[in-house]
């Protein structure tokens, strides 16, 4: 019986601003093999500390097999 394999996730999150006034952050996930981003916040925050922490969350998650199309249904249903 052939067995199914996942292949791993290995990413980063970079947190970016997006406004000056007001400021306005954002965070993008990306992959360790590419510079391109995975999945981006759609939503600014008012601060880098917040961006942080949601993007982290998001890459745990990729991290644990989640799709980036789950992590968006999920985020729209919320």
């Amino acid at each position: 019986m052939p067995r199914s394999h996942r292949l791993a996730f290995f990413g980063y999150v970079k947190v970016e601003l997006l406004a000056h006034s007001p400021r306005r952050w954002g965070w993008r996930v990306g992959k360790d093999e590419g510079s391109f981003a995975v999945i981006t916040s759609e939503a600014p925050f008012l601060s880098a500390d917040e961006a942080w922490r949601a993007g982290r969350e998001v890459l745990a998650k990729l991290e644990s097999g989640e799709t980036v199309k789950g992590i968006r249904a999920a985020s729209k249903a919320a």
